[in-house]
């Protein structure tokens, strides 16, 4: 695992994404686009993902590293 890799699962637990949803990083950690997959089999587990990723969203944790990168 890259040192890339490694401080990116630490980040990504720090977060606390909870079930349904994933953080993907950049394609070989180069760039800087991020993508966001939600799963959910009802609408109020969307409803439920919604609101977890917006307290994402907010999260000075997300900011700084987004940031810092």
């Amino acid at each position: 695992m890259s040192r890339a890799e490694a401080q990116f699962d630490e980040w990504v637990k720090r977060l606390e994404l909870g079930s349904g949803i994933e953080l993907i990083p950049p394609k070989y950690f180069e760039g800087k686009t991020y993508t966001f997959s939600m799963q959910f089999n009802t609408p109020d587990e969307l409803y439920q993902r919604k609101a977890r990723l917006n307290k994402i969203i907010e999260s000075p944790l997300l900011k700084h590293y987004i940031k810092s990168e």
